[in-house]
C-alpha cells in the first residue's frame, strides 16, 4: 500500500491514518475457498480492525463494485450503524453490484437488507 514497508496490518493502517490525518480506513479483499470466490471487507478506526464475514461472489460485471462498497460504508457511517453491520451492508451492496450487468445501480437499501436477511439468496440472486 503506497510503498509502505510495514508488514503488520494494524501498524500499517495506524501509520496510514496518521500520515493522511484520517479517522476511518476501509477496504476489501477477494479470497478463494474450495475454488469459489469470496469477498469481504474491513474497517480500521481508533486502532481497531473490524471485519465482515466473507460473501460468495457470482461475478457478471465488476464495474461499479468498488463504488458500491464505498457507498455502503459511507451509508453506514452517516447513519451511525455498528461498524460490522456497516461492513456487512457494504459487502452485500458490492456483491449484488458484481452479480448484475453494467454500471447502473438497481438496488434499493431494502434490497440489500433482504439479501443479508436471506443469507445471500433472494429474488435478486439465487
Amino acid at each position: 500500500m503506497l510503498d509502505y514497508q510495514e508488514a503488520d496490518e494494524k501498524k500499517l493502517y495506524q501509520q496510514f491514518c496518521q500520515d493522511y490525518q484520517i479517522s476511518f480506513f476501509a477496504g476489501s479483499r477477494r479470497t478463494f475457498i474450495d475454488d469459489k470466490k469470496y469477498f469481504e471487507g474491513f474497517l480500521f478506526h481508533h486502532d481497531k480492525i473490524y471485519e465482515s464475514s466473507p460473501k460468495e461472489l457470482n461475478i457478471l460485471d465488476r464495474i461499479g463494485s468498488g463504488d458500491a462498497f464505498a457507498s455502503g460504508v459511507i451509508t453506514g457511517l452517516l447513519e451511525k450503524w455498528d461498524f460490522v453491520d456497516t461492513l456487512e451492508f457494504a459487502i452485500a451492496n458490492s456483491v449484488l453490484a458484481q452479480a448484475s450487468m453494467n454500471d447502473s445501480p438497481i438496488f434499493e437499501k431494502q434490497d440489500i437488507f433482504n439479501y443479508l436477511d436471506n443469507k445471500g439468496t433472494n429474488d435478486l440472486i439465487r
